[in-house]
């Protein structure tokens, strides 16, 4: 009844200006197409678009038409996002929709998959190399900050924006892996302190001196390989100049990081098969143990009978087990699963594995460390693998590595995209009794 009511009355929503509201709400009533509950489509279709309730109707008209323009300014509410977030769900068989602050999370990496992809000029910041820098104790952004101050006191130690830049709070754990540098956030930031800032930081990006210039390189693979274009305490990524992002980063590139963006806007806009099965692993190897207002972005599954596996061509071996029910019986489940550790750990508590045959799951390399580093598009496995504290158990293998021809998971993955991708309007209402539009808008 409580689901059925949060579908049902939409006009009573907290933020219903906020897309992630407005996601929710969908999800809300995607939900009972869905479904196997004492409520269907029909119950909730006859609340939002019969004739008996007037006022339901008006309201959920209004509702549809700003879910549907949104999609022409926001990419989170394009067709590609939308379906996105489907396949994730089907790709993990997760048990609830997701919150506001996850669609926000996801819409914001889903964004700097788009923005970071292969061809994409911002490509080279976060490639190994650069991910190896963050987790290297002896040779990091910290050490980098400290040794520019001292060399170029007036161009660097002066600069306003170079001034707010400080060590992590996080790189003095004990159980510290990544080393980062942040900006001190101030408690005001006016308009003209902000322009002040932004003009700083652009006079080290185009310095005529090649050194300053590489580090204010740095600075910016720093933001992007920590919290990306995510908002919050110690991010920067709104100071980088426009004059960056307008500006070819090398001079062989094609485009500019603005151009690319226009370009890959434009296709979300109109694509909504854009982020492909592998792409969207790619994206649960880095979010799949992450907690958002203490939940998990993955349900935890139950394993056993642990074993090694090697895969082909490799010299090492990972854990492989078997997904099982309540009772211990071996069954079969989704593409990719989230098993707690065995023992205590202080970090790295779960793991993640993915199916390689029916009821047979082989560990999967996890990347990223929520707030720290963010390994999305990097090309290799995690370099936190190597770090100095590292769980053993976070190491597992790449995809193309587990999945096997004959074990029936590529099929598996086909399926799911082929049953989030059967309508291409932003969402439908149908059932036997009732088969009417929620939001009519092509995605043309």
């Amino acid at each position: 009844m409580e689901k059925l009511f949060k579908a049902i009355v939409t006009d009573v929503a907290d933020g219903i200006g906020d897309l992630g509201t407005l996601q929710v709400i969908l999800e809300s009533i995607e939900s009972f197409d869905r479904g196997k509950g004492m409520f269907g489509s029909s119950d909730v279709s006859q609340f939002l678009q019969g004739d008996a309730f007037g006022i339901s109707k008006a309201f959920f008209s209004q509702f549809s038409e700003m879910l549907a323009l949104t999609s022409d300014f926001f990419v989170g509410a394009t067709p590609a996002f939308k379906q996105a977030k489907d396949n994730l769900i089907g790709l993990t068989d997760r048990g609830s929709s997701f919150s506001e602050e996850e669609h926000r999370m996801l819409d914001r990496q889903l964004f700097y998959m788009m923005m970071t992809k292969e061809g994409s000029p911002l490509k080279r910041f976060i490639g190994r190399s650069s991910q190896m820098k963050m987790v290297n104790p002896l040779d990091n952004l910290v050490i980098d900050l400290a040794t520019m101050r001292k060399k170029f006191p007036k161009e660097i130690g002066d600069n306003r924006f170079i001034m707010q830049l400080q060590e992590s709070p996080s790189n003095e754990s004990e159980m510290n892996r990544v080393f980062n540098i942040q900006f001190e956030n101030m408690d005001k930031m006016t308009t003209e302190l902000k322009d002040e800032m932004i003009a700083a930081f652009e006079d080290i990006l185009f310095s005529e001196n090649e050194e300053i210039k590489k580090f204010g390189r740095k600075l910016v693979m720093n933001q992007l390989l920590t919290t990306g274009f995510t908002p919050g305490y110690g991010a920067y990524y709104d100071l980088i100049p426009a004059r960056f992002f307008t500006s070819k980063v090398e001079e062989g590139d094609i485009q500019t990081p603005a151009q690319w963006a226009r370009t890959q806007i434009r296709e979300v806009q109109q694509n909504p098969s854009y982020f492909s099965p592998l792409e969207l692993v790619e994206l649960l190897r880095s979010v799949g143990t992450r907690r958002t207002k203490g939940k998990l972005f993955m349900d935890v599954k139950t394993v056993a009978g642990r074993e090694a596996f090697k895969s082909e061509g490799s010299q090492s071996t990972v854990d492989m087990v078997k997904l099982t029910d309540f009772d211990g019986t071996t069954i079969d489940g989704p593409v990719v699963i989230l098993a707690k550790k065995p023992g205590k750990s202080k970090v790295d508590k779960y793991q993640m594995f993915m199916r390689r045959a029916k009821g047979q799951y082989v560990a999967l390399n996890q990347k990223s460390l929520t707030g720290q580093l963010n390994e999305i598009n990097s090309g290799a496995n995690s370099a936190l693998v190597d770090s100095p504290g590292s769980n053993e158990l976070r190491k597992g293998l790449d995809p193309n590595q587990i999945l096997h021809v004959e074990g029936g998971t590529i099929e598996m993955i086909k399926d799911v995209f082929a049953n989030t991708a059967k309508d291409t309007n932003l969402r439908t209402i149908s059932s036997d009794q009732n088969d009417k539009r929620i939001v009519s808008k092509k995605c043309n």
